[in-house]
């Protein structure tokens, strides 16, 4: 009965679900973290609905684990907390030394997320690389899904949309051919493959994906993956235009978001939502809470691009009273990082605005011609399209009066 607390964990870890999701409605997450850490012990009657929610038998919550098997998870276990603590370093010196297999590519896979978070996107991409040669991912299609949609978030965030969709859709194929998948594993896949789709463009396939995803989510309890989805489906929304129903999404997501679950996801939630609503003409005191909240988070778990995307936000906002200030913070924040292509595009979409609100024609012509280039190079060719159509209408000659 000692190894409950282990067994129960590594089980509910397995399946990627929350504490939250695993007591469902009749034990609250920190009951449940309570028997983890062999702090309650559990009647038959809770072991036995705890089972049945993990889908095993009883007796693998009973069962005593070998040595090696205790210490392993308990790696496993201390990796996740460093990883949630934002120790970084922690985790690369963890996952360096794991030595079994499953061990080492468990430790792989949180270094991987590891670095997704802190920016450092090639050496995840590299990360990422070798787990998807292992033998391990091979013949588990549920650690295979979780690394290519880790794999596809960094080529995104690195400037490469077509490989970030190809990476996102191949996850989405390895839950769908598993059938009964972890849901924080398919809103994964599922959210990864809507964000790369945005980028580049692909109207059609976004749509299908996004219907997808807003059918799971109807069935999802409340909790973490719930407001991702929603979070994602509002994205779409107000890229179609669907303002209403964009806002109603993201609301949603706001409420059931926890900082204390994950501060960048809450931080970042903030900072597109606020994007997305000024981008959409909704520009009021709501809005400044949410900028407020994203920089507080983001001040502590930001990477230099989440933090450069804060800045282009507060940017755009500034066009329509002082689009002076707006250029040179576009022009301080393409300055100072190294930003992936879309990003960059941004910016100079950002500083083409200015310097139309400062009737700098001719400079603002160049600034389209910059975005529509990083947009060409990062592949999302009908945004690189459209923009160029811009160019063009910006150097036609003004009507006569």
């Amino acid at each position: 009965m000692a190894t409950f607390g282990t067994n129960l964990r590594r089980a509910r870890t397995e399946r990627g679900l929350s504490q939250a999701e695993l007591g469902g409605e009749r034990f609250s997450a920190s009951y449940i973290s309570h028997l983890e850490r062999g702090k309650r012990m559990p009647t038959t009657g809770v072991a036995e609905y705890l089972a049945a929610r993990l889908a095993v038998s009883v007796g693998v919550l009973l069962d005593d684990l070998s040595s090696d098997s205790v210490s392993a998870t308990v790696s496993q276990v201390l990796l996740y907390e460093a990883l949630t603590r934002h120790e970084y370093d922690t985790v690369d010196r963890g996952a360096m030394a794991s030595t079994s297999a499953g061990d080492h590519f468990a430790a792989m896979q949180v270094r991987a997320q590891a670095q997704l978070e802190r920016g450092d996107f090639r050496e995840c991409l590299r990360t990422t690389d070798e787990l998807l040669e292992s033998a391990v991912a091979a013949t588990s299609p549920v650690l295979r899904a979780i690394t290519l949609a880790i794999r596809s978030r960094a080529l995104r965030a690195d400037g490469a949309l077509s490989a970030a969709r190809d990476a996102a859709t191949e996850a989405v194929e390895a839950v769908e051919a598993k059938g009964d998948c972890p849901t924080e594993v398919v809103v994964a896949a599922r959210t990864a493959e809507i964000a790369a789709l945005a980028e580049l463009g692909d109207a059609s396939a976004l749509a299908l994906a996004t219907e997808e995803l807003d059918r799971l989510t109807a069935t999802l309890p409340e909790g973490h993956s719930r407001a991702l989805a929603a979070w994602s489906i509002g994205n779409v929304r107000f890229a179609e235009g669907r303002i209403a129903e964009a806002v109603a999404a993201h609301d949603e997501a706001a409420r059931l978001l926890r900082p204390e679950a994950s501060l960048r996801a809450w931080a970042r939630f903030h900072k597109a939502t606020a994007a997305l609503r000024v981008e959409a003409g909704i520009d009021d005191s709501g809005v400044d809470a949410l900028i407020e909240r994203a920089a507080h988070g983001l001040a502590i778990v930001g990477n230099a691009h989440d933090c450069a995307e804060l800045d282009l936000l507060r940017a755009r906002r500034s066009i329509p009273t002082d689009p002076l200030r707006a250029l040179n913070l576009a022009g301080e924040t393409l300055d100072g990082n190294n930003l992936p292509n879309q990003t960059v595009a941004e910016a100079e979409l950002v500083r083409a605005s200015a310097l139309e609100a400062l009737g700098r024609r001719h400079e603002q012509t160049a600034a389209l011609r910059h975005a529509a280039e990083a947009l060409t190079s990062s592949g999302a060719t009908e945004r690189a399209v459209s923009i160029w159509r811009a160019v063009v209408e910006s150097q036609e000659p003004a009507a006569a009066p």
